[in-house]
């Protein structure tokens, strides 16, 4: 078949069987591609109708990864009294099939600091909490962001932060 060459036989080849007697094939599939794999196994023999089929299907699916899911995208903080502060938190979820390896999450940015309780592993489909503080030092508008480094494609993510410093 088209995917011959992704199911390998192994055991019975050369054997001889007497009356009765079985050989059961083990047959490993290694997908080349995604979707649906398929091919035949023959089992040539000096049994009439010979040689003999067996329809092997396989489905090739993509491997494991982690992905990162930051929510929310951007976090606005709005007008803050200046010398004051106020705390908001972002939800960091790895929404893949393999853990997740973080490397480190950064706030940049005057008047922004983060904290967070995330793990350096963080498993498929377990999210935890970065919180953001914002403390304005002066009466002007502050941008920033919360940078994630880790293993998931896309890397680094990021949320863009912004506040205004008030009298």
């Amino acid at each position: 078949g088209t995917s011959a060459s992704e199911f390998v036989p192994s055991k019975c080849s050369g054997t001889t069987l007497t009356p009765g007697a079985s050989c059961a094939v083990d047959v490993t599939f290694t997908p080349a591609a995604l979707n649906a794999r398929n091919a035949t196994l023959s089992i040539p023999s000096n049994a009439s109708g010979s040689p003999h089929g067996v329809a092997l299907s396989g489905n090739g699916v993509a491997a494991p990864a982690p992905a990162v899911t930051l929510s929310p995208a951007s976090l606005a903080f709005g007008n803050q009294t200046v010398g004051g502060s106020i705390t908001k938190p972002i939800t960091l979820t790895n929404s893949g099939s393999a853990a997740l390896g973080v490397t480190s999450i950064v706030a940049s940015g005057s008047g922004f600091t983060s904290a967070h309780n995330c793990a350096t592993t963080l498993a498929a489909a377990a999210s935890c909490t970065i919180n953001v503080t914002f403390t304005p030092t002066a009466v002007v508008a502050y941008a920033g962001a919360v940078t994630v480094t880790s293993a998931a494609a896309g890397n680094p993510h990021t949320v863009g932060l912004s506040g205004t410093g008030t009298a």
